[in-house]
């Protein structure tokens, strides 16, 4: 894997863990550190099984995309936006 290819996949990658550890909160106006130290502290709990944060509709147009450019090699419209409605 050559370098862009592999900042690409991190920035996907970082993409989806804040789409999927950030959904809880969207929307929130302000959360607080006691809330966000609650949070973090409850997913290093080791009675906890999997991971219970499923990503939301940013994170699968954000595959939607990235499929269609990597199989139309570029941007096409109307393959991003079928892409989108599937």
């Amino acid at each position: 894997m050559n370098q862009l290819q592999s900042k690409f996949r991190g920035c996907l990658v970082g993409a989806l863990v804040g789409d999927c550890l950030g959904a809880v909160y969207e929307g929130d106006q302000v959360v607080s550190k006691t809330v966000l130290n609650r949070f973090f502290t409850g997913l290093k709990d080791s009675n906890k099984k999997g991971f219970k944060h499923p990503y939301t509709d940013d994170t699968a147009m954000t595959k939607s995309l990235a499929l269609s450019l990597i199989d139309k090699n570029g941007f096409d419209a109307r393959d991003c936006a079928q892409r989108f409605t599937q």
